[in-house]
């Protein structure tokens, strides 16, 4: 016996009547056998799809990846748009911040300065 054939035991005999559909562990053959007039091709044809179909499915899903990855090569772009939007927003916000502490510091500053001289002023001329 050749080395590279490995003989098939286990198995069960199934009459070629029953050999189409799968029933109880075995595979077993449609009643529709009369329909197909010989020609193998069997009553169930509607379930299988031709080349023309399969060709028109795979440039349906070809045109579709290739809107994805033109969305995909696109996503950098506006998260760099983003990110730059979103350090121009921070740094208006912060110089709005500086703005606001620096002239509250100023006013504060000239409203303790002006009561320290009405305070001065109160002691020399009163």
């Amino acid at each position: 016996m050749n080395n590279k054939v490995i003989p098939f035991t286990d198995y069960k005999t199934i009459a070629p009547a029953d050999m189409d559909s799968f029933d109880s562990g075995t595979i077993r053959k449609n009643n529709e056998v009369s329909s197909n007039y010989g020609n193998g091709g069997g009553s169930d044809m509607d379930k299988y799809a031709t080349k023309e179909e399969l060709k028109t499915l795979e440039t349906k899903i070809d045109g579709r990846f290739n809107v994805i990855d033109k969305t995909l090569e696109n996503l950098p772009d506006k998260m760099k748009l983003l990110i730059n939007e979103s350090d121009e927003k921070r740094r208006a916000d912060e110089k709005d911040t500086k703005r606001f502490f620096w002239g509250t510091i100023i006013i504060g500053g000239i409203s303790a300065i002006s009561a320290i001289i009405s305070v001065i002023l109160t002691i020399i001329f009163h």
